[in-house]
């Protein structure tokens, strides 16, 4: 009898998470781009002067209903985030927001419905206002 149980109990461990991935972009991140700027290091920065700049910055998910932060990343140069997160709905966010002229406007991934073992991918483009 202890055997069944065993062995029923471990058919119902199932994996109840998900993953959400995506790349957070900072741009433009100068007025004029120098010669030197390719698409690794726009506006000619090395990528330890890139880390410093996204550095500042953290991809939080946040539980759509309850409107708590659920996990959170710090960024480097690459943006790249993943979370492995419990199925559910979720929002994205970044912090801290940047202040940016009135007209232009910020759209973050919001009620994102995650299914067990499901991987979703949702990016991050911030537009800084540097013109």
């Amino acid at each position: 009898m202890t055997a069944v149980f065993y062995v029923s109990c471990q058919l119902a461990e199932v994996d109840v998470n998900g993953i959400i991935e995506g790349k957070f972009t900072l741009s433009p991140l100068c007025g004029v781009e120098p010669i030197n700027a390719d698409e690794n290091h726009p506006c000619g920065y090395s990528f330890e002067q890139l880390d410093t700049i996204y550095g500042q910055y953290k991809v939080q998910v946040i539980d759509a209903t309850t409107l708590k932060v659920i996990a959170e990343k710090k960024m480097d140069h690459t943006g790249q985030f993943s979370f492995t997160v419990p199925k559910g709905t979720y929002n994205l966010d970044y912090q801290p927001h940047i202040s940016t002229p009135s007209n232009i406007t910020q759209s973050l991934p919001n009620g994102i419905t995650l299914r067990a073992g499901e991987k979703i991918t949702k990016d991050i483009s911030i537009n800084t206002g540097i013109r």
